[in-house]
């Protein structure tokens, strides 16, 4: 939806060419494998939807229905019901899925960039434009004290964000707990998996570009892996 809250088509397939950005380490083999095929299902699919009309919103553009084991449409995402919940498991491409959700697809995001500029102290839930960027909800949804802030200011009735980042899966649950009667709401949860000797390694070197702790610019990846700070051992 544009400004004025008319619906305008996202992907138009006799003008948009797909573009993928490979970003190394990324999982590009699988998908240059396949990557004719899984163009031409983008193509699919977006036609699809283009031909149901029943996307009134970018997120229910992506794949509303899903057929079950007897081919029937099973409603998967249910727009007035669902908040996506995107579970960010660092090193493994969620940032740039961030980037996508706000400056590629017009979300508004609740993650951590919505308590910057002192938004941390306000006393009511509200959405504010970062600099010339994405919209984000004044909620900091990456870290255990700002869910329960999240939850206080009641961020699932509010409507207000089309997505939820956290890495906590366990904690952010209790965002759709205790939720007022007339409130319909439950957390759609998705995200990204990398093969957890890769994200290892890319921790590795992001700590030894990053950190100001010498010795992690002096450890070589073997002493990594067999230290305290290797998730993989």
């Amino acid at each position: 939806q544009d400004g004025d809250g008319e619906q305008q088509l996202y992907y138009q397939k006799d003008v948009d060419v797909p573009l993928f950005w490979h970003i190394p380490r990324s999982g590009e083999t699988a998908t240059s494998a396949s990557s004719s095929t899984a163009a031409e299902d983008f193509v699919r699919e977006h036609q699809h939807i283009e031909q149901e009309h029943h996307s009134d919103t970018v997120l229910s553009t992506l794949g509303s229905y899903v057929q079950d084991g007897d081919g029937e449409q099973q409603l998967y995402y249910q727009k007035d019901v669902d908040v996506p919940l995107f579970w960010h498991i660092p090193r493994s491409g969620g940032t740039t899925l961030q980037d996508i959700f706000g400056s590629c697809l017009g979300l508004t995001i609740a993650n951590n960039v919505g308590v910057l500029d002192g938004h941390n102290s306000d006393e009511s839930i509200q959405t504010f434009r970062y600099g010339e960027g994405a919209t984000y909800v004044n909620v900091d949804t990456t870290s255990k004290e700002g869910l329960i802030r999240a939850k206080k200011l009641g961020l699932v009735q509010s409507n207000l964000a089309d997505v939820v980042v956290t890495p906590y899966l366990y904690e952010s649950a209790d965002l759709f707990n205790d939720l007022p009667e007339e409130t319909e709401k439950k957390g759609r949860c998705f995200t990204i998996l990398r093969h957890p000797i890769e994200r290892a390694m890319s921790v590795f070197f992001y700590l030894q570009s990053t950190s100001e702790e010498l010795k992690f610019r002096l450890m070589t990846i073997e002493e990594y892996a067999e230290s305290a700070y290797c998730e993989v051992r």
